[in-house]
């Protein structure tokens, strides 16, 4: 184990993170959320993936606790978790991988140019 801000963290948790990040649309999707929190129609619209690969790759994210979720309305609305064992980490590597890879870039700018429910946000 682990030991951080005084927080036990099992190497086992660790695998399952990398896990996670090992999808292309889990990667896209934890980029996206990294700008702003979105529901799954927002992210399917900027991604240009069906609604059913959103969810499925969102609960996956879920459960390795990167992303949390909060209802908003009718709307669920998907951030990235706070959690300090896990927010450093992504966020760090994000900002150093974003610059090398064209699709991440492409999400970023399809994502300022959507509007959607941005009154959520």
């Amino acid at each position: 184990m682990c030991s951080l801000f005084a927080v036990l963290f099992p190497l086992k948790q660790l695998t399952r993170l990398f896990r996670a990040l090992s999808d292309n649309t889990r990667l896209r999707l934890i980029s996206l959320l990294h700008v702003r929190s979105l529901s799954v129609s927002e992210l399917q619209e900027v991604l240009g993936v069906p609604q059913s690969v959103v969810s499925r790759q969102l609960s996956i994210l879920h459960s390795v606790k990167l992303v949390k979720w909060r209802r908003h309305g009718l709307r669920i609305r998907y951030s990235l978790s706070r959690a300090p064992l896990l927010n450093y980490p992504v966020s760090a590597f994000l900002k150093e991988v974003h610059p090398f890879f064209s699709e991440l870039q492409a999400d970023a700018r399809k994502l300022e140019e959507f509007k959607g429910d941005s009154s959520a946000a």
